[in-house]
């Protein structure tokens, strides 16, 4: 009796780890079964891998977005939240840079919601910064929380795909916006039926309303990642 082989992709499943210094880790899994293509004899497929006789699994993306309602450190009817991005900066070489080897942060304001359409930027470290402009910490600086950056990528599509007229909030890792009570899915209320193009974040925006002290929203594609099946 030949033996059969169960080839498994994980389906969505979600975990959130919090820690004594405050930090917060989200963790998404997959777990299910391979949507399969048919290969004819001796048939290979670009786009995908070859995983049994006959079939393969297509390369392909899942994207998760993460809302996040700041208020950080505002009480019951405050606003008092900025956005601030962060780069890493190399120092020229000179008198202050005589071994070649000093960097600095920094940083810039993103003061309405057009400003905060923002991509990652591995090579200089990119984050962000959520601030509480009337609170300090013990050492005098303003409190804040620190959105980092994990694995990522942009979506692997051309500019005319059809999914991106249903889901353009993939075309960037970050948005923030002004809370809106009605503004709860990046993609819009119903997407799957919505013949607009655009809907959700990408026709938000337009309203490029400020982001300096006020109630913030930060939506972030923390892991949009591409399935490929090595065997």
């Amino acid at each position: 009796m030949s033996k059969r082989k169960s080839y498994k992709l994980e389906v969505l499943i979600g975990s959130e780890c919090g820690f004594v210094d405050g930090k917060i880790e989200a963790e998404v899994k997959l777990t299910g079964i391979f949507s399969l293509g048919a290969l004819q004899p001796s048939e290979s497929r670009k786009y995908g891998t070859t995983i049994a006789l006959g079939l393969y699994a297509p390369v392909h993306q899942h994207f998760f977005v993460a809302r996040m309602d700041m208020s950080f450190d505002c009480k019951p009817g405050e606003s008092h939240n900025q956005v601030v991005e962060v780069d890493v900066k190399i120092e020229g070489p000179g008198d202050a840079n005589v071994h070649d080897n000093a960097f600095y942060t920094e940083e810039k304001l993103l003061k309405s919601e057009l400003e905060a359409i923002r991509d990652c930027n591995p090579s200089s470290a990119r984050h962000w910064i959520i601030r509480n402009t009337r609170t300090l910490n013990r050492t005098g600086q303003l409190t804040s929380y620190k959105r980092v950056a994990g694995s990522n990528c942009l979506p692997l599509g051309g500019a005319e795909a059809k999914f991106l007229r249903r889901a353009a909030f993939l075309m960037h890792n970050l948005w923030v916006t002004q809370y809106e009570p009605e503004e709860m899915f990046p993609g819009g209320e119903f997407p799957n039926q919505n013949p607009r193009v655009g809907e959700g974040l990408a026709t938000w925006v337009k309203k490029n309303r400020s982001l300096e002290e006020t109630d913030l929203v930060l939506w972030y594609d923390p892991l949009p990642f591409v399935i490929y099946i090595g065997l």
